[in-house]
């Protein structure tokens, strides 16, 4: 902040990671105000539909996400993901990123069909962009995985209370 300022690009990189290292660590309360300033410096410096201001987008959402807020941190990563399709593509490894967090969302939110399709469209663009071994590929067939076996358990259950309904 001193060399370059308060407002600079740079200083939110900084801050957002800082951030980020809170936020790994559970500290979520400190973490949010310097992700929150981040995205004001990144809306105002480098515009509302800058890469850098999806980033700070998404990573605020997930971290509203690791909360439970859920309602919160809908809207941040539509917005995010809005944001990554105009600016570099809807088959942008970035855009697959925001697609799999959005994917998670849904599903903490029992919304498992629209995880899924989610999912398989980011692997889509994972596997098209990166190829079949990359490791983000490669999480995204495990995160599918997940998501469709999350998906089964759910229907499963449904049936369950549903077969005891009457007796």
């Amino acid at each position: 902040e001193q060399a370059l300022g308060p407002n600079h690009p740079d200083t939110a990189t900084t801050l957002n990671n800082l951030a980020g290292l809170l936020d790994a660590q559970g500290d979520y309360a400190a973490a949010r105000p310097l992700y929150e300033r981040a995205l004001a410096i990144r809306e105002v410096e480098l515009g509302a539909k800058h890469p850098a201001t999806a980033t700070s987008l998404n990573n605020l959402a997930a971290l509203l996400q690791a909360q439970g807020n859920y309602n919160a941190a809908r809207p941040l990563y539509k917005q995010a993901l809005a944001i990554y399709e105009q600016a570099l593509g809807p088959e942008h490894s970035d855009t697959a990123s925001t697609l799999n967090n959005l994917a998670f969302l849904y599903a903490d939110e029992g919304y498992f069909d629209e995880a899924v399709r989610l999912m398989r469209r980011a692997l889509a663009i994972w596997q098209a962009a990166l190829g079949p071994n990359h490791p983000h590929t490669q999480i995204g067939y495990k995160s599918l995985a997940t998501l469709e076996q999350a998906r089964r358990d759910n229907q499963t259950e449904v049936q369950s209370s549903f077969s005891h309904v009457g007796e």
